[in-house]
């Protein structure tokens, strides 16, 4: 309890700092959009007629602030930047750190970062909105900060085409950047098709027998880091349907090394537990094993990597309050095919 107490202030008091610093020359705050312009730093000459000395940074080593789920919504707008040429940086320490590399972003801690930036850059600095007090006390090189709270931007888009969107209103009327062109995905463009490259030099058949899993099986994972709502009907309602359902098929529980703290779901028995034992690229492995019959989890992580790989999702939102803006913005995050999404009330 103490330690969850201890995360919610640290949230409060960040995004408190944050919205202080809106009082600051260059900033500005409005619908969901914290936005900061340093214009003195560089001269507008740079930024209207060299646009390719523009490097984008996401900021991200603070996991308290920008979580694993949130990260994935900004990779769409990554991968937008690197075909138009851009230089891309994600600043933080990321499980998902291979898979930024592979699209060509480069990554690095926050205490290599000035290294990792030449000096002729005008960088723009990408996160939360909550973040921007730590980015513009820790981060020397930032000339422009561009940060979104998420669930109130205005607009009934997929959340990542919300933050496409809003980084073209920064880029054309804030940076007053000239012939800007609007990022989007190509038509043609499959997730699916990317993750699967990216995991190309792993073996699935090598997992697959390594864990037994040439059977039929389907992962679950039902945790929700909180103390102060213990989720049990929305846990009952996973569990429930897991026994219904899939009874006939084995079950594997999956999840970080943290997760085993919370012990085994006191459900039908977990066939194989493997909390901590995947890497990122075994876990995205057994969502594309033909083995696999379904993914039973909540709106999280799981459930966004899941999607991307085009895996059978069977979802129990997490709170009611929430579960409106959930399914129309956040799961699926882009537009997607959401035959593959079933929704379990």
């Amino acid at each position: 309890m103490k330690s969850m107490i201890k995360y919610y202030l640290y949230k409060i008091y960040h995004k408190a700092l944050s919205y202080i610093s809106v009082v600051f020359p260059g900033c500005r705050y409005h619908s969901g959009v914290l936005t900061y312009f340093n214009g003195h730093n560089k001269s507008e000459s740079v930024l209207k007629n060299q646009t390719r000395d523009l490097t984008f940074l996401f900021a991200f080593w603070d996991s308290r602030l920008v979580h694993l789920g949130d990260q994935l919504f900004y990779l769409p707008m990554m991968i937008a930047l690197k075909k138009e040429g851009f230089d891309v940086i994600v600043v933080g320490d990321s499980i998902l750190k291979d898979l930024f590399q592979f699209i060509g972003v480069s990554v690095c801690s926050l205490a290599d970062l000035e290294a990792s930036v030449s000096d002729n850059s005008f960088v723009t600095v990408i996160s939360k909105d909550d973040c921007f007090y730590r980015c513009k006390r820790e981060l020397k090189v930032m000339s422009a900060f561009l940060g979104m709270n998420f669930s109130v931007l205005e607009g009934d888009a997929r959340v990542s085409d919300l933050l496409m969107a809003q980084l073209t209103i920064f880029c054309e009327h804030v940076l007053a950047i000239k012939n800007w062109r609007p990022l989007f995905l190509d038509p043609s463009f499959s997730f699916s098709n990317l993750l699967r490259s990216f995991v190309e030099d792993v073996s699935s058949a090598a997992i697959l027998d390594r864990f037994e899993l040439n059977q039929p099986f389907v992962i679950f994972n039902n945790i929700i880091y909180s103390n102060f709502n213990d989720y049990s009907s929305q846990k009952k309602a996973l569990s429930h349907y897991l026994d219904t359902h899939f009874s006939q098929f084995k079950v594997v529980y999956v999840g970080s090394l943290a997760d085993r703290c919370y012990s085994l779901p006191t459900m039908r028995d977990v066939d194989l537990d493997l909390r901590g034992e995947l890497s990122f690229k075994e876990l995205i492995v057994l969502f594309f094993a033909d083995s696999l019959k379904g993914v039973l989890t909540f709106d999280t992580f799981i459930s966004h990597i899941g999607l991307l790989c085009g895996s059978k999702m069977y979802v129990v939102p997490k709170t009611k309050s929430t579960a409106a803006l959930i399914k129309s913005r956040f799961l699926p995050m882009l537009n997607l095919d959401r035959e593959s999404l079933i929704w379990i009330e």
